[in-house]
């Protein structure tokens, strides 16, 4: 295989599609952070980064105060 062809692997390819769902919870977590802590450029869309301007928008215009993470995990009933 050359080198510059990308593989787009699949839950079934990979085996993944085996797991419980609480390990699939926990890769996803696990590849979550990995993505957030990579210093690789994450590509947006035009419409992606439109959306985002039209966010940052009507916060700046209307701010409204945030619900704490610990308030969320807790809703979400992920709270530890």
């Amino acid at each position: 295989m050359p080198p510059t062809e990308i593989i787009h692997p699949t839950m079934k390819s990979l085996g993944l599609d085996r797991l419980s769902v609480e390990a699939r919870r926990r890769l996803a977590d696990e590849l979550w952070e990995s993505v957030l802590s990579s210093d690789e450029p994450s590509p947006l869309t035009q419409a992606q980064m439109d959306d985002l301007d039209r966010r940052e928008e009507a916060e700046r215009r209307n701010p409204q105060p945030g619900i704490p993470v610990e308030e969320v995990l807790r809703r979400l009933g992920m709270a530890k």
